[in-house]
């Protein structure tokens, strides 16, 4: 059966806790097949019980703890890399969840400073961490980038150079895989029983001073039609809550209505489509967006464009089209209404979201970013719909409103219709 997870714990004198570890990792449920490496570079014999439980053992090369699970990562075949301590202070029963968010999230970090998270440090420990994360941040918008509790693709660090400095690996490791979005669990962070721990305050200030250095000249190569999907999970604040509240409302109405065979038409890297639940399609012109996707959803994507949707008639109960008419010249978005309501079947409902051109906050908003920043995102926006125009065009098409949501102060509209008949096509928007 091919190892899907690839768990890599790095050892020291840890016999007093290994057996035990290994135990709480074979009992923890992990859903899928897993391989679980032990790097040792002990004076006990922690690598014979290890072995002893059904471990692989790869022997250290006594370079230190980073260095360690690099040479783990090196030993490994899964497609997802756990890293984590065998001591027990990190609790293996997460590692279902975290290999769950892996199907979706490129990096899951198990963190203690998030609300639900909680340990048991003294208070100068307890400094020293939050201390440390602080000034980390700096790096990376991670709430405990330096946690050595962590899941991540294998595909992210393909092309990417390690150093192994110090021995938090993890920091590094988030400041240079091509990772596009990550998903943190908090944990309860148990007292250590046995062993002492391998990191002391100076080694972490030198590895903070040369990860500054290093991110000056360092660039993520991101994978090619990734933009929206970073943009929603990993923006600054403003575009997270715009983008996030979008796709809140779609599982609302999908809920309502009880989608069961969805299509999401300009889906691009967009995470909307995991929104829902039953059966998913995406469509999109584009075929990067479409490769990433297929990454990072389980549903089905084909290439198509929205002129042209490569379906049949009456296939689905629901389509979602989510910031795609706006981009489209006015003589296309009568086409592409039609071919929303076409492949719908009746009863079916569409969900459309697309900026509100009767809001004066978007206006301002639109104008203010063409100012600001010409030739970016809203440089293409060749149609400009508010409700009235958008229902006048949906009703020639036989999809009449049964819901209206807005999104920041209705800058946005996210419009539910539903097919009552077959309507009749006129090119309507040419006429207004």
């Amino acid at each position: 059966m091919e190892t899907k997870v690839s768990i890599i714990t790095p050892t020291r004198n840890e016999a007093g806790n290994i057996a035990c570890f290994i135990r709480a990792v074979r009992e923890a449920g992990i859903p899928c097949p897993y391989e679980l490496i032990v790097v040792d570079d002990s004076t006990d014999n922690t690598a014979e019980v290890a072995r002893q439980h059904g471990a692989t053992v790869v022997k250290g090369r006594g370079l230190g703890l980073a260095q360690a699970i690099i040479d783990g990562i090196n030993a490994t075949k899964g497609e997802l890399i756990i890293v984590m301590d065998a001591d027990l202070q990190h609790p293996p029963e997460l590692l279902p969840d975290i290999t769950e968010e892996l199907t979706e999230h490129d990096l899951v970090v198990v963190t203690k400073h998030m609300n639900g998270a909680h340990d048991n440090l003294p208070l100068w420990r307890r400094l020293q961490s939050s201390l440390g994360c602080l000034a980390a941040r700096a790096l990376v918008p991670i709430s405990d980038p330096m946690s050595g509790y962590f899941g991540i693709r294998r595909e992210c660090l393909e092309g990417v150079e390690l150093e192994g400095i110090g021995f938090k690996i993890g920091l590094e490791i988030f400041c240079k895989a091509n990772w596009t979005s990550h998903y943190e669990i908090p944990m309860h962070f148990r007292e250590r029983t046995q062993g002492v721990s391998k990191g002391t305050a100076h080694s972490l200030q030198k590895h903070l001073w040369h990860l500054y250095k290093g991110s000056l000249r360092h660039r993520v190569a991101y994978p090619a039609g990734s933009e929206e999907w970073r943009v929603f999970y990993e923006g600054n604040r403003w575009q997270k809550r715009w983008k996030q509240a979008i796709a809140m409302k779609i599982q609302a109405i999908a809920r309502q209505f009880n989608f069961q065979n969805t299509l999401d038409i300009g889906c691009g890297s967009s995470p909307n489509i995991n929104y829902i639940s039953g059966r998913r399609a995406g469509v999109d012109i584009r075929e990067e967006p479409l490769v990433f996707m297929g990454k990072h959803s389980d549903a089905t994507f084909v290439a198509g464009s929205i002129l042209s949707i490569p379906f049949a008639k009456s296939t689905f109960d629901a389509a979602v089209c989510s910031e795609v008419l706006e981009h489209l010249y006015p003589k296309d978005v009568d086409r592409a209404i039609s071919e929303i309501a076409r492949v719908l079947k009746l009863g079916g409902h569409a969900v459309i979201a697309t900026p509100n051109y009767s809001s004066k906050l978007w206006n301002f908003i639109e104008k203010a970013q063409r100012l600001l920043q010409p030739g970016h995102w809203t440089s293409d926006h060749h149609t400009k719909l508010n409700r009235k125009l958008l229902g006048f065009l949906c009703h020639e098409h036989g999809l009449e409103e049964t819901r209206y949501d807005s999104i920041v102060h209705n800058s946005d509209m996210v419009v539910t219709y539903q097919k009552d008949s077959y309507g009749i096509p006129c090119g309507c928007l040419e006429m207004l």
